[in-house]
């Protein structure tokens, strides 16, 4: 069960949600704690307050973790947000985020925010598929230098907050790029990829990300790329079935002129 403590610092009021009842996690300033149940979290394309369609699932938030309302993502004239679904019979408390910035580092909250960045890697690494070989796994130590063209991510079990003196690119796409200074939160099942030059890299752990300031902004930073990775997935997709379709008609296209110029041969070869 969440600690009570916590959920006296969010403010939460506590609803019972049906399966129909979808939530529009697309506000940064508000926090989602399942009681009890379960609520699937969905990448959906946006128009206003309507979901115009639903996109990749996301992952699975079960009782006793958290979802964290998310910045919208624009990609042209379109517009994603994260969708929750909750199971039947689920229980939410929503609450406001600020709330958790206030009063003493809570063991639990730290626990909610690592839980919320390893589920939301789970699309990234879904889609992308495993770590890469020879990938660096980091360390919660300042301006390390990593040569160029390298791959970087945390170890088992652990989250890191990293930065870099030059942009980096998550999950080695160059539609995710993040800028110099920028601070990205790393699981296990999520990496960056750095470009060509040697870049210096500093992690620390959450406690020390959320004591300095630079967890929550580094928190809809990162919802915010996942929004972005599930369009490009979903475009990448798109244009490699219409390649397979294209591919398909000219074999056919090629068959039938072969299959021709065969019968004109037989026929002819009879007519002399």
């Amino acid at each position: 069960m969440p600690a009570p403590d916590l959920i006296e610092r969010i403010g939460g009021a506590s609803f019972a949600a049906a399966a129909h009842r979808t939530l529009t996690l697309d506000d940064p300033g508000r926090i989602y704690v399942v009681e009890q149940g379960h609520v699937d979290i969905f990448a959906a394309e946006l128009r206003g307050a309507e979901v115009v369609s639903r996109r990749p699932f996301a992952t699975r938030v079960p009782a006793g973790s958290v979802a964290l309302g998310t910045p919208r993502a624009v990609v042209g004239d379109r517009v994603f947000g994260l969708l929750g679904v909750p199971s039947r019979g689920a229980v939410i408390v929503e609450g406001k985020r600020a709330g958790l910035t206030e009063g003493p580092l809570d063991v639990g909250l730290v626990s909610w925010i690592d839980d919320w960045v390893g589920r939301l890697s789970e699309l990234l690494a879904r889609e992308a598929g495993p770590v890469p070989r020879g990938t660096v796994l980091l360390e919660a130590d300042p301006d390390v230098p990593f040569p160029a063209g390298g791959t970087l991510s945390a170890h088992h079990l652990d989250v890191v907050w990293m930065s870099a003196d030059r942009p980096v690119r998550l999950m080695g796409n160059a539609d995710l790029r993040v800028e110099a200074g920028d601070v990205l939160p790393l699981s296990e099942r999520t990496w960056v990829e750095t470009g060509r030059q040697e870049t210096r890299v500093s992690a620390v752990h959450t406690p020390r990300a959320l004591l300095s300031g630079t967890l929550w902004p580094a928190v809809d930073r990162f919802g915010t790329l996942v929004l972005l990775y599930s369009v490009t997935v979903r475009r990448e997709g798109a244009e490699a079935l219409r390649e397979r379709h294209r591919g398909v008609r000219e074999a056919h296209r090629s068959a039938s002129r072969d299959a021709q110029r065969d019968l004109a041969s037989v026929l002819g070869t009879g007519k002399e």
